[in-house]
């Protein structure tokens, strides 16, 4: 008897709940994305991939992809350039035509990177503002202590304020030894937050620059090529280094091309799951340039 009434008063609530358009929710999968670049091994597009040519590993864990579709939704590209390189004429023409291969496909902003960062021209998807900005970049020799890593933090702290879909950060940087104010990991941090993907162009230092001796010396020295090499690793961009100024415009133009043959997956999480923010995305196809994450925004 006393099992009916608790069977009575439990279907009375329930019905009560109801009537009152209250229904308990149930737990949803989460869906995520993210991008991923695919080329032939001579640069050319690839077409037609699917879910069944990839597999997807969240926290160690296989997860469903949904859908893989070449990934059309506009960039928001930030194209950065150290303050030491603006006079060089190949750094210049590089940016030049970068801007022109990512028209019509991206809004860009020109930032030169000095002792802080200093926006030369706001995002636009006009190439003749870009094109005016570039023309009027510094001629003259600046400062060589250019705040590399601190300029990607910051740009990364605008990226996790906007929330754009298709963040990216382009960078044109010296490649040598260089303290930082802010803790390579931190930067590195901020990037996986922000969700942007990091291209670098690192070009060369002439041998004997910069002066560095002491193994603390060199490893307090050495963030920016941590924040450059690790940060496009893990991004799902790559780091293009060069030994010659003359060499940018193709890097530049490479950078173009992986930009604007990306795929966008779409996979989901078991009901209740926690998103990580480690991935690990494999091609099961062979004979292919192949470029994913492994640190993506984990959602806190």
């Amino acid at each position: 008897m006393k099992s009916r009434l608790r069977v009575l008063v439990i279907s009375s609530i329930l019905g009560l709940v109801c009537a009152a358009g209250v229904v308990p929710a149930a737990a949803e999968q989460t869906t995520r994305t993210t991008y991923v670049t695919v080329l032939e091994n001579d640069g050319q597009p690839v077409a037609g991939l699917t879910p069944a040519d990839l597999r997807l590993r969240e926290n160690n864990r296989d997860r469903e992809i949904v859908t893989v579709e070449p990934a059309t939704e506009p960039m928001r590209v930030a194209l950065m350039v150290e303050e030491t390189l603006t006079p060089a004429g190949g750094v210049r023409q590089g940016l030049f035509e970068l801007v022109k291969a990512l028209q019509g496909k991206a809004e860009m902003s020109l930032v030169v990177v000095g002792l802080s960062n200093r926006t030369a021209v706001p995002y636009t998807t006009d190439v003749n503002a870009l094109v005016a900005g570039l023309n009027d970049l510094p001629l003259n020799q600046r400062q060589q202590s250019n705040h590399v890593p601190e300029g990607i933090a910051d740009m990364a702290r605008t990226f996790i304020e906007e929330r754009h879909a298709r963040p990216v950060i382009v960078m044109v940087a010296m490649n040598t030894l260089q303290s930082s104010a802010e803790q390579p990991q931190r930067v590195l941090n901020l990037l996986r937050d922000s969700g942007a993907q990091l291209h670098v162009v690192s070009i060369e230092v002439p041998q004997g620059a910069p002066d560095v001796s002491g193994a603390g010396q060199m490893a307090e020295a050495s963030g920016r090529a941590q924040v450059l090499g690790d940060g496009s690793r893990q991004s799902g961009g790559r780091e293009w280094p060069v030994t010659a100024l003359t060499a940018v415009p193709k890097a530049l133009l490479s950078i173009a091309g992986e930009l604007t043959n990306q795929y966008k997956i779409t996979y989901t999480l078991p009901a209740g799951t926690k998103p990580s923010d480690r991935l690990n995305v494999t091609l099961n196809r062979r004979g292919l340039t192949f470029r994913s994450p492994t640190r993506i925004w984990d959602g806190d």
